[in-house]
């Protein structure tokens, strides 16, 4: 038994790389030293990483050593952030961090595995808006979370303030399909993801409405959103017979509630009360 969890935490870090120090020097290893001195002071000013870089001395490191410190740090505090940090360009990564920290990487992951699991039927129907929306849902989650890095690293402020609003989209939505598909749009295509928010006057939760309205969901939030998604979690997985089956269920459940209006027998009883019977005329003797 030990074995098996053995071979599969193996199986687990050799599909997403696992975080590794030496491997970080190595993909920083081209970069100018004065470049990597003035990353080091850039990182220094974040707050997001000064919860990491307060617990680390400095002094004696070379720059290459306190961004590998650093980026370790990082590392440590998620899985997610783990898998972030194994990327291919991870000192991006930790640019992306040093911007939004632990929320953003959340967001990041949180989005990546939804995109990663859109069913087929969701594809199908907004992949006339988004042509390249089918390319995306066959990317694993891993190379969701390269290409997560690389686009919003390329498109700054705007990209940053994008992810974290759908971030958010997807918390107050948590069964809904839209939060999924907007971040597809944006990895598909981050400009014409722009443009299109642009025509909602840069309002995602606008934009959020028009692509529920593409699947046939609403944007939703409190216990009202947690109803409504479960319904439309429930239509995106079932078939007909599964329907049949919710459809009884939901039947017998409102007999059941009404049961006391519904009572047929009772309300016979009533009208034969509300109508006197009719007395028989009683012949005479001749």
């Amino acid at each position: 038994m030990k074995r098996l969890v053995l071979v599969f935490l193996i199986g687990v870090v050799s599909m997403y790389g696992g975080f590794k120090s030496q491997a970080f020097k190595r993909s920083i290893k081209n970069i100018p030293p004065n470049r990597l001195a003035k990353t080091v002071k850039e990182f220094g000013s974040s707050k997001s990483l000064k919860e990491i870089t307060s617990k680390i001395s400095m002094k004696k490191l070379t720059p290459i050593d306190k961004l590998a410190k650093t980026a370790e740090g990082i590392a440590k505090k998620s899985p997610i952030n783990e898998k972030l940090m194994s990327v291919k360009n991870p000192l991006d990564a930790m640019y992306l961090y040093s911007k939004g920290g632990d929320t953003l990487f959340n967001s990041i992951g949180k989005l990546s595995r939804q995109t990663a699991t859109l069913s087929r039927n969701t594809i199908k129907k907004v992949s006339t808006k988004i042509p390249n929306i089918r390319k995306i849902s066959t990317l694993s989650q891993k190379q969701l979370l390269e290409r997560s890095v690389k686009v919003i690293k390329a498109t700054g402020d705007t990209g940053l303030k994008i992810v974290k609003g759908i971030g958010k989209l997807a918390n107050d939505n948590k069964f809904s399909a839209i939060a999924g598909v907007m971040y597809a749009w944006y990895l598909a295509d981050p400009h014409g993801f722009k443009e299109k928010l642009d025509e909602f006057g840069g309002n995602l939760q606008e934009f959020a409405s028009y692509v529920g309205g593409l699947i046939g969901e609403a944007v939703v939030a409190g216990a009202q959103g947690f109803f409504s998604g479960v319904w439309n979690a429930v239509k995106e997985k079932m078939d007909w017979m599964t329907g049949i089956i919710l459809g009884s269920i939901a039947l017998l459940w409102l007999l059941f509630k009404f049961k006391d209006s519904l009572n047929f027998q009772k309300l016979y009883s009533r009208k034969e009360e509300q109508e006197p019977r009719k007395r028989k005329k009683r012949g005479g003797r001749f």
